[in-house]
């Protein structure tokens, strides 16, 4: 990258930090009214390194470009923009820059590179159980999850090629590998040097670890036997669940049991409000009010019995959820 040598006589600027941006002062120049002027402000060598950029942020998962990175050393700040770029005398394309403070480098990618082709795969993520415990009935587990992203990269160019390959950053996920890697704002950047027309493999491995907690008193029987289902359980904490899960199922029977209680209880009581309606329009010295009555009887003593069965099994499931909070508090 170059700019046509402005001559001894030119103006450049002066430039300095001002809070968050940096100013560039410029004397010696007077226009009348109404007119204007381009001016060269910066006049200086940059840090330049050619190479190939597969960025897999951009739409389409990404494409091989030719790219520089291009190292601030001005001393001064870059300020955003467009960019000529040159290949000695040749136009090589064009690229923008973003704001370049002092130091800072960038990457400016500005035409296909149809010399080196990638490849990218990912492999279904992998998930492992980490640790397990219950601490006050709240069942605690740290899962960790693993990917891993495949580049094939090819050089059928004969000189060597600097490829560096862009991976999103996200919250959460650590890379673990390769070693060589340089994080940059939101993304991740992976340089691999791929000799001339010659074939080479990147594998990027990231991993994510995610706390859960479930509450077990109120987990339902299917979550639970997800749990105990789950991968990489330990022995005795697997046995432990396994016993949650059977003294769930018991109290889920006997609400079962208090529900056909309640539906007998109803039918029941319709039946004697029917049979009181009756009562009401029968003569009392007739065979039809003895009828009535004698079933009234029946029936009133049938709610008698279902009621009193109906206490006892809510009495029953008060007390082995009571049981079961107890047990549940002191699992460890």
């Amino acid at each position: 990258m170059a700019i046509p040598d402005p001559g001894p006589d030119a103006i450049l600027a002066s430039g300095e930090q001002a809070g968050e941006t940096f100013v560039f002062k410029v004397e010696g120049v007077n226009l009348d009214r109404g007119q204007g002027a381009m001016l060269p402000i910066v006049s200086a060598p940059v840090e330049v390194e050619r190479l190939t950029l597969f960025d897999t942020t951009l739409s389409g998962g990404g494409r091989s470009m030719r790219a520089l990175k291009v190292v601030n050393t001005t001393g001064g700040a870059l300020s955003p923009g467009p960019v000529t770029l040159y290949d000695g005398d040749l136009y090589a394309g064009e690229a923008r820059f973003e704001h370049l403070s002092a130091g800072a480098d960038q990457l400016l990618s500005y035409a296909l590179d149809l010399d080196v082709e990638v490849v990218h795969q990912s492999k279904p993520s992998q998930h492992r159980l980490e640790s397990v415990k219950v601490v006050k009935g709240v069942l605690e587990l740290s899962r960790r999850e693993k990917r891993t992203h495949r580049y094939h990269i090819r050089n059928r160019g004969k000189e060597s090629r600097q490829v560096v390959v862009i991976q999103p950053r996200e919250a959460g996920w650590d890379v673990v590998a390769p070693a060589d890697r340089k994080a940059t704002g939101r993304n991740w950047r992976f340089p691999l040097l791929v000799a001339g027309e010659a074939a080479m493999p990147l594998e990027i491995e990231e991993e994510h670890l995610q706390s859960q907690q479930v509450t077990l008193l109120h987990t339902s029987e299917s979550a639970l036997r997800l749990l105990v289902a789950e991968e990489g359980m330990e022995a005795s904490m697997r046995k432990a669940l396994e016993g949650v899960l059977a003294r769930q199922r018991e109290l889920e029977e006997v609400e079962q049991q208090i529900k056909v209680q309640q539906e007998e209880l109803h039918r029941l009581e319709q039946e004697q409000a029917r049979l009181r309606d009756n009562l009401k329009t029968a003569p009392g010295d007739s065979h039809f009010h003895a009828r009535m009555l004698e079933k009234l009887d029946a029936v009133e003593n049938r709610i008698e019995e279902v009621s009193g069965q109906a206490e006892k099994l809510r009495k029953e499931l008060e007390n082995g959820k009571a049981a079961l909070e107890k047990e549940l508090m002191q699992m460890s």
